[in-house]
């Protein structure tokens, strides 16, 4: 399974197949209830890995990302300033390429299962209605990976927009790549560079 530090730097993460959409007036799940259903559905897609390849673990993890994360504002917030400037196409646009992107990294790199478990350790509040998740991949040899998760209250519940690799953040990374592609490239090489990069991961 290729997991390691290079690959935690790469995915934004930032997944929850099996029954995560919550019925119509359904009470909304708390952030940590949030972060174990995205695990549960994340380990039973490397169980299944092998057999599902790359296109199936896309299709069981996509419906995960997107109840899971809020692409939306993290979109919005990579771009940073330069968002006012982009039509309501161009921000679906970045936001369905981010999404994509997203759901081909997990897809990548969580390819296989080798006795893993995933523990939620604890939740804190962050500030600004924030609460970090902190959570574990367990492995038989190795030290612990850390995934510890960003969440606040979106128009849909409780969603991740951030994941915390000690001090640093995940979505500032993206965002100081996202400027610098748009500076040199503009909207259309941003789009490119995310569709390139999604493309690479494609098993």
């Amino acid at each position: 399974m290729n997991i390691g530090t290079a690959m935690l730097r790469c995915m934004i993460g930032l997944a929850l197949i099996l029954g995560f959409a919550m019925p119509a007036g359904a009470e909304a799940a708390s952030p940590r209830v949030v972060v174990e259903k995205f695990n549960n559905v994340l380990l039973g897609t490397m169980r299944e890995a092998g057999k599902l390849g790359f296109e199936g673990r896309v299709q069981k993890l996509t419906p995960a990302v997107q109840e899971t994360f809020d692409t939306a504002t993290m979109s919005r917030l990579a771009v940073g300033p330069r968002w006012s400037n982009l039509t309501d196409e161009q921000r679906d646009q970045v936001v369905d390429a981010f999404t994509r992107f997203i759901i081909a990294t997990y897809a990548n790199r969580f390819d296989g299962y080798s006795d893993e478990k995933f523990v939620v350790k604890r939740d804190s509040p962050a500030g600004e209605g924030a609460v970090v998740v902190e959570s574990q991949m367990l492995r038989p040899e190795g030290e612990p990976i850390s995934f510890n998760y960003v969440v606040r209250q979106s128009g849909n519940g409780w969603r991740i927009g951030d994941i915390l690799f000690g001090a640093v953040s995940e979505l500032a990374n993206r965002r100081a790549e996202f400027a610098a592609v748009m500076r040199r490239d503009g909207f259309d090489g941003l789009i490119s560079e995310l569709n390139r990069k999604t493309k690479e991961l494609e098993q």
